[in-house]
């Protein structure tokens, strides 16, 4: 009866013992992870502003079409729209040259923006600046849009 009180015992200890082979094993695959996270594909500085235009301009046309619909929510003075809200879906945004840098924090580059039926060229305005918050150093990025011209697709 002794032996096999021994033998339930030392399987208990060996079984709720630490295995240091799991724990290797734990480690090598946060390394993986760590590894896998490190090689995803960096995207390039035009192609960063290219979805950040496109996200804005978008905020910007879903205002214009919500103003347009329902009066009440004008949230600013009436002024001359920046694109010719036909489309309310962009499937393309293209910078037209390089950016020109205004000052060390301010950035111009003509961007053409396709629709469905038309394409409109607009003068878009990067503006940059680093602002602390509890201790740490966050980038804000704003960005303006000006009308140069439209044309159809049809003119093409």
């Amino acid at each position: 009866m002794k032996q096999f009180v021994y033998i339930i015992i030392s399987t208990l200890v060996f079984a709720c013992a630490k295995a240091p082979s799991k724990e290797l094993d734990m480690e090598a695959s946060e390394t993986i992870e760590a590894l896998e996270e490190d090689s995803r594909p960096i995207i390039s500085e035009n192609e960063a502003y290219i979805i950040l235009i496109t996200q804005k301009l978008q905020e910007f046309i879903d205002k214009e079409t919500l103003e347009k619909s329902h009066p009440d929510f004008s949230s600013r003075s009436k002024q001359n729209s920046v694109l010719s809200i036909k489309d309310t879906n962009i499937k393309e945004v293209n910078f037209i040259g390089a950016f020109q840098t205004v000052s060390d924090s301010i950035k111009t580059v003509k961007t053409e923006v396709v629709f469905a039926t038309t394409i409109d060229t607009i003068i878009t305005t990067i503006k940059t600046s680093n602002i602390e918050i509890e201790g740490e150093l966050l980038k804000t990025t704003k960005i303006t849009f000006d009308t140069i011209g439209t044309k159809s697709t049809s003119d093409l």
